[in-house]
């Protein structure tokens, strides 16, 4: 039998995932680079009317996210960071794609700046009350939060019924939330990340919408193909990634001798 008062290798409680602390000015410029981007995609949003209304969901979702990743980083709230730099990395490697189809744009050159600069100052930041940041919570995190914005896109397109989205926006939230419970060492975080990934990789797999490779873009002026299949597979892989940090020390505890 295992000891029970034993219990695996988790992260010790993080002081960092609650508080705030004063507002630093990396966390207020990537504050603002965030606000910018949500600024942005509510004009996109507001844009599409009245022609593309079935977007307009979508892009709303986005000014949302973006709004309180902003709103959290110029606070300084521990949360905020692994949000930012999730969204960051996400916007990024869009915009960056968004070249190679349509060439280098203005928008597009934008979009790339604001993202670098608010995955830059977020780096920077100073975490909540000086405290360190464990690397294997902040990976998870931050893969956690990438997966927000690639479930809320392809969960809210129009191709999708409403229990598309909500499997998969519905994970890619029980991932963040269980990822958040595995940093203050709760170790039923591991399970619950686990459903949430699964969720998000049956409902992707099972989506009607799923093979429509040529569905006209809401922006580009050309037929997009495989965007919105990336983005569902993308969420899924993240949503995998972000549980895949715990998995050693539970199978050591797992398979550890038992004691008398």
């Amino acid at each position: 039998m295992h000891d029970a008062s034993a219990s695996p290798n988790l992260p010790a409680p993080l002081a960092s995932t609650e508080p705030s602390a004063p507002s630093s000015l990396p966390g207020r410029l990537a504050a603002l680079a965030a606000l910018a981007v949500s600024g942005c995609c509510l004009v996109v949003s507001a844009g599409m009317w009245p022609l593309n209304l079935e977007w307009i969901p979508g892009f709303t979702a986005l000014v949302i996210l973006y709004a309180v990743a902003a709103a959290g980083l110029w606070s300084s709230r521990g949360w905020a960071r692994y949000l930012g730099l999730g969204t960051a990395l996400w916007g990024l490697v869009c915009f960056v794609q968004a070249t190679f189809v349509i060439g280098p744009q203005r928008f597009a050159l934008a979009g790339i700046a604001l993202h670098a600069l608010m995955l830059l100052f977020t780096l920077v930041q100073r975490p909540a009350q000086g405290g360190a940041v464990d690397r294997r919570h902040a990976f998870a995190m931050t893969c956690a939060n990438a997966a927000l914005p690639c479930a809320l896109v392809y969960g809210l397109a129009p191709q999708h019924d409403w229990l598309v989205g909500a499997g998969v926006i519905g994970g890619a939230a029980v991932v963040v939330a269980a990822c958040a419970g595995l940093g203050r060492g709760r170790t039923w975080g591991l399970f619950a990340a686990l459903f949430g990934a699964v969720l998000i990789a049956v409902t992707t797999a099972r989506a009607p919408a799923t093979g429509w490779l040529v569905h006209p873009h809401a922006i580009l002026p050309n037929e997009n193909p495989l965007a919105l299949l990336g983005l569902g597979v993308a969420a899924s892989s993240l949503a995998f990634l972000a549980v895949t940090p715990y998995f050693g020390p539970i199978v050591r505890f797992l398979m550890r001798p038992s004691s008398e």
